[in-house]
């Protein structure tokens, strides 16, 4: 019997199966679909159609981009400023030979030591894939000693294989950001799209059905180290199991385990590292 198959296996007969029923004709219980992600592909394709040049294009997306990594709290702590090249390389004469285009789009000053960090954004459909040559300049532009790392913030899902080894090889190293990050940001794209506000989008909060799953996980551990919890798909299984992690009542023992769906989740506390299974299944255990 295969590893995973035993773990199955031992899970289901550990205790009783916790189960949540749902009515899926419920509004409430309606697929959670990612509105954030939506609202970005939306305001990415405005950028698309409002744009009468590429250039024009790309001045638009780079604001986007510099407004967000001005917010977004991954980034925001790293710079005390994120400027144009153009602005950085005029009040920078001394390091900037001119301020026209060579690949740089914008400029972070560190917050976290010395130096700048190089910026390059692409708006690129979400399957375009990305040659060798799209990325040249900027890797041969940004390599100078004064900047200490650099962020290619790209919209598309698909990297050639050279590009991903010319990346992995440089001396300054290089950040992918991709689409799924923005998509995933605390940024608010509806108001964005609205307003060209930065706000930070409203905390997500478990819905009635899922505060009724954790806390029906939360009574089995009172009695039980292991369980099982079934949630219909679309239904937030993975934010489910989060907001279960973070209920200290379950913490010890270390060796509880719940098995949500296709995920695993041991009960110690967070982070949890994920794994994939050798059946495709993913598991997440606390490290």
């Amino acid at each position: 019997m295969s590893t995973v198959a035993s773990e199955r296996s031992e899970t289901d007969n550990a205790f009783s199966r916790l189960m949540t029923e749902f009515d899926t004709n419920d509004t409430d219980v309606k697929e959670e679909l990612p509105e954030n992600a939506d609202y970005l592909t939306q305001l990415l394709d405005t950028l698309e159609t409002a744009s009468a040049t590429e250039r024009d294009k790309g001045t638009r997306f780079e604001t986007l981009v510099r407004d967000w990594l001005r917010k977004e709290p991954t980034y925001s702590d790293l710079f005390t400023d994120v400027q144009t090249w153009k602005d950085w390389a005029s009040s920078h004469p001394d390091l900037a030979v001119n301020a026209r285009d060579i690949g740089i789009d914008l400029v972070g000053t560190n917050a976290d030591g010395p130096g700048y960090t190089a910026i390059q954004c692409k708006l690129y459909a979400r399957n375009a894939s990305v040659p060798k040559a799209g990325i040249d300049s900027f890797l041969a532009a940004s390599a100078k000693p004064f900047f200490t790392r650099r962020f290619l913030v790209a919209t598309n899902e698909k990297w050639s294989e050279n590009v991903a080894n010319e990346l992995h090889q440089q001396t300054i190293p290089v950040t992918l950001i991709t689409r799924r990050e923005l998509e995933t940001s605390v940024v608010d794209w509806s108001e964005y799209l609205k307003s060209g506000r930065v706000v930070e989008r409203p905390k997500r909060t478990p819905r009635p059905y899922q505060l009724n799953a954790i806390a029906n996980v939360v009574k089995g551990f009172e009695t039980s180290d292991r369980g099982k919890l079934i949630m219909a798909c679309g239904t937030g299984k993975t934010f489910t199991s989060m907001k279960i992690a973070e209920e200290s009542s379950i913490y010890p023992p270390p060796t509880r385990m719940l098995e949500v769906g296709s995920y695993f989740f041991s009960s110690p506390r967070s982070p949890f590292f994920l794994r994939r299974s050798p059946t495709g299944s993913s598991s997440a255990r606390a490290v």
